[in-house]
């Protein structure tokens, strides 16, 4: 019967561990879901960054397209031709119309003029 007295420090110190053990995993599975919260946080945050530039650069591209259609026109190259002076280009495309509708497109920030200006050289 003396061996039971030997039993009971044992099983106390074997709770004792099986006790720091599950505190243990406890917290590593709450440092986990606190890890993962912080990983959807910042992947929704670049997914919303990345839908604005994607839109930017649909916009750019659009912008790009119409300016290339205005440059590679004609008239542009008319108009820019240095071999002619300023009266025998302006006499080149006069009457086309487009002349008229080209004034003030040199703005920036005028970017459905120059969309029309382009769905126009290109008609």
């Amino acid at each position: 019967m003396g061996w039971v007295w030997v039993l009971i420090p044992l099983a106390a110190i074997i709770i004792g561990g099986i006790t720091e053990i599950i505190k243990e995993s406890n917290k590593r599975a709450t440092r986990l879901g606190e890890t993962s919260d912080e990983l959807s946080n910042a992947l929704s945050t670049l997914r919303s960054q990345m839908d604005r530039m994607e839109e930017g650069q649909k916009a750019g591209q659009k912008r790009l397209q119409n300016l290339e259609a205005i440059v590679t026109n004609q008239v542009w190259d008319i108009l820019h031709d240095e071999t002619q002076t300023k009266d025998e280009r302006l006499a080149s495309v006069d009457g086309s119309g487009l002349l008229a509708s080209a004034e003030g497109f040199d703005a920036p920030d005028n970017a459905k003029e120059v969309e029309k200006l382009a769905r126009r050289l290109r008609g």
